[in-house]
């Protein structure tokens, strides 16, 4: 029914019943994290060879994986002949970018690790609307919460979080057309009630492994219990007696829910189910177990009037028209690539002449500051906001190796730029005042977004680091240049005075939101140096 919608452009609002798990890009991303993660596991590597972006054809997929890992036969040339030519450029396309992928396990936050690969491989480029991008994200929002390190947390609690995952209630939609379960729509009226499916069967639950029933009998009750029969056991009558008291029951409540929802309609109420016709014995059979079964006596009139049976029934014997066998497959064409990304800007010097950074002061200029650094201070801040007990963390060098070579070092200047980072990491750690920072606190908040309006024109901030101790707001940012030559302490006062402008609109923008009246207090940190300086906010 919400595919039928969505294809008619019909809005409507969902409670609880669009399920993202069950959508096409969400299976095929949890199927490309669980490939990564484990290289052995069959089902999820055929899911991503069946997958839009490689779209390997049955026959193909036969032909290669035979008894083996399939990671294993995707590097054997001798399993790779056995396929089509059409198979063979498909694969031939992935195969090196899984390789690269695979090869950074370990090195790249999880939910980054996963969705770089994703785009590599076309994943977004074989969305067909906006949804299917919105349903992506839903699932990396979700993995990202889910990780321990390079792993997951929990694959089965996260296999159950990817199901209970569920599309958001179309605003726009407004009241007019809502989709819910019988059991959503309790305690509401609609003018018009539609329940479809009456002639589905309800999935019954397996046999519990133990029985359990309380009979009372005026002022003394009885426990009784059952355990389910062993394997080649014989039947224990004590447990087929309460199994028959307990599906009796769950008779019983489809019976009060079928009410529920026929009750719900203020002025029109439609039935729809659906039931197999008996030409030789004119007789209307609902399926056992459905709500229809339940309405037999008033719908059998119904249905027998429109089964026209016997001569009316023309055409009857003619065999029903021809269906294509099988699904069709979705896939990216055979030797199609992604678009390639924009060159990049070049960068010149005349670009900067009028340009401010909101995170600086005006005027602001560092000899000492180049490119490298600056990259530097990228990781060290994005390590920084992660670090929350300090001393239990690992940020070991590879970690932060990869992470500089993600920001475009190599050579001589990564191998610099990670001995910075390492000492700026160490130092913080290392420092009292450092651990104290990262350590949490009340209304702790890392990477703070904020947005001001000053003389009429929106400014956008991030403040590193705040929080609330002892009845007194702190705003802490980071300084992650170094300091060659000269006082240090000198340093450190002509640094706060050059930033006291920049934090004291931070705690003016903090000020405006929080209404809870409390000294504020700012503060500048210097992981390269274990440097500290801070001051009280004075509005006036």
């Amino acid at each position: 029914i919400v595919s039928s919608l969505r294809k008619r452009g019909r809005k409507f609002r969902a409670v609880e019943l669009d399920a993202l798990g069950e959508r096409p890009v969400v299976r095929d991303l949890m199927s490309l994290t669980l490939a990564l993660m484990h290289p052995g596991d069959r089902i999820s590597w055929l899911s991503i060879l069946r997958a839009p972006w490689c779209g390997l054809t049955l026959a193909d997929l036969e032909a290669l994986v035979g008894d083996n890992a399939i990671w294993d036969q995707l590097q054997n040339p001798a399993a790779l002949e056995r396929l089509s030519a059409d198979g063979s450029a498909r694969v031939g396309r992935v195969i090196p970018l899984l390789r690269e992928a695979l090869g950074l396990k370990g090195k790249l936050p999880v939910r980054r690790w996963v969705e770089n690969v994703w785009i590599a491989l076309g994943g977004p480029s074989c969305l067909r609307t906006r949804t299917e991008l919105e349903d992506a994200a839903a699932y990396l929002d979700l993995l990202e919460t889910c990780v321990d390190g390079p792993d997951l947390r929990d694959e089965k609690q996260f296999a159950e979080d990817v199901a209970g995952l569920f599309a958001s209630s179309d605003d726009e939609g407004g009241g007019k057309l809502q989709l819910m379960t019988i059991h959503k729509a309790k305690g509401l009226e609609f003018d018009t009630v539609i329940l479809p499916g009456l002639g589905r069967r309800s999935r019954t639950g397996d046999n519990p492994l133990l029985l359990v029933r309380e009979f009372t009998d005026g002022d003394r009750s009885s426990l009784v219990l059952a355990p389910i029969k062993s394997t080649g056991g014989e039947e224990d009558y004590i447990y087929a007696y309460l199994n028959r008291i307990e599906r009796k029951r769950q008779r019983n409540e489809k019976t009060r829910l079928l009410y529920v929802a026929a009750t719900r309609a203020r002025t029109s109420l439609h039935l729809l189910g659906h039931a197999k016709a008996d030409p030789d014995r004119r007789e209307f059979r609902p399926p056992a177990g459905s709500l229809l079964r339940k309405l037999r006596d008033s719908a059998e009139p119904v249905f027998l009037a429109a089964m026209q049976f016997g001569a009316e029934e023309e055409g009857a014997d003619e065999p029903p028209e021809e269906v294509p066998a099988g699904k069709l497959l979705t896939r990216v064409a055979s030797g199609w690539v992604p678009a390639e990304l924009p060159p990049d800007v070049v960068w010149s010097a005349a670009l900067r002449q009028d340009a401010v950074d909101e995170d600086e002061p005006e005027g602001v200029t560092y000899e000492w500051a180049g490119d490298l650094q600056r990259r530097v201070g990228v990781v060290v801040h994005h390590v920084l906001q992660r670090l929350h007990v300090p001393g239990r963390e690992q940020f070991g060098e590879q970690t932060l190796r990869a992470a500089l070579r993600h920001e475009g070092l190599h050579g001589a200047a990564l191998d610099e730029a990670v001995s910075r980072a390492a000492s700026a990491l160490a130092n913080t750690l290392t420092d009292e005042r450092g651990r104290w920072i990262l350590s949490r606190h009340d209304s702790d908040e890392r990477e703070f977004a904020l947005a001001t309006v000053e003389k009429g024109r929106v400014r956008h901030i991030v403040v590193d680091r705040t929080f609330v101790e002892a009845g007194k707001r702190w705003i802490i940012d980071y300084k992650t240049g170094p300091h060659a030559g000269g006082d240090k302490e000198t340093f450190l006062d002509n640094e706060r005075e050059r930033y006291r402008a920049q934090l004291e609109g931070y705690a003016k923008a903090l000020q405006s939101m929080d209404s809870r009246s409390m000294p504020i207090y700012l503060g500048l940190y210097f992981p390269m140096l274990r440097g500290w300086r801070q001051w009280r906010y004075d509005p006036g």
